[in-house]
């Protein structure tokens, strides 16, 4: 799986599962990586990120087969109207949990959930939640 695989398949899996009612729609305004994003002040959002780290090989030999495993987290900041308390952006957080827990697509794998440190900083409440990720695959 390649970077832009890795990307849509994360990117695929939030989208589809952050939507709610009939006719769909988002629980919260979404900022994508990429993509410029200003949180609105008056009501929830989240921004998620994809953060890259280091690689390393798993196995050497034969071209087609060297295994290469890359690590990575997926991070999601959860804006909340500043001075309305902690629960909308924990509630969201609970919401978030169980999408990327443990979740496999490919050779794409995830964690479980990290929250905080919080940021209170007006006009905010900012919440991050985190999921490590290992993502592998073959070179020559």
């Amino acid at each position: 799986m390649n970077l832009d695989q890795q990307r849509a398949a994360i990117e695929t899996r939030f989208m589809d599962q952050w939507m709610v009612g009939s006719p769909l729609a988002l629980r919260t305004p979404v900022g994508m990586p990429g993509f410029t994003f200003t949180p609105p002040t008056d009501e929830p959002s989240v921004r998620m990120s994809i953060l890259n780290g280091a690689s390393m090989n798993k196995s050497m030999g034969s071209p087609g087969s060297n295994l290469v495993r890359s690590a990575g987290v997926l991070m999601f900041q959860i804006f909340t109207p500043g001075g309305s308390g902690t629960k909308t952006a924990n509630d969201l957080a609970d919401l978030i949990q169980p999408i990327f827990t443990n979740w496999r697509s490919g050779t794409l794998l995830f964690r479980t959930m990290n929250t905080g440190p919080a940021d209170g900083t007006p006009p905010f409440y900012m919440l991050p939640v985190s999921f490590a990720f290992e993502r592998s695959e073959f070179h020559g």
